[in-house]
């Protein structure tokens, strides 16, 4: 199943790692990434790219 990255799924994303009981800076660090990561993809009608994430990370 694929996946696109929103806020939504950011959100969600935190909130399983507050859950695993991960550390703020490594929360804080994990979002910072993904968030770089998804900005750095260009998407327009042209090209469009869907972002696969581990199902047990969403």
């Amino acid at each position: 199943m694929e996946r696109i990255i929103t806020e939504e799924t950011i959100q969600d994303f935190s909130s399983w790692l507050k859950a695993a009981e991960k550390s703020k800076n490594t929360v804080e660090k994990y979002l910072r990434d993904v968030k770089a990561f998804a900005g750095s993809m260009v998407l327009s009608s042209e090209n469009f790219a869907q972002i696969t994430l581990p199902r047990n990370m969403l």
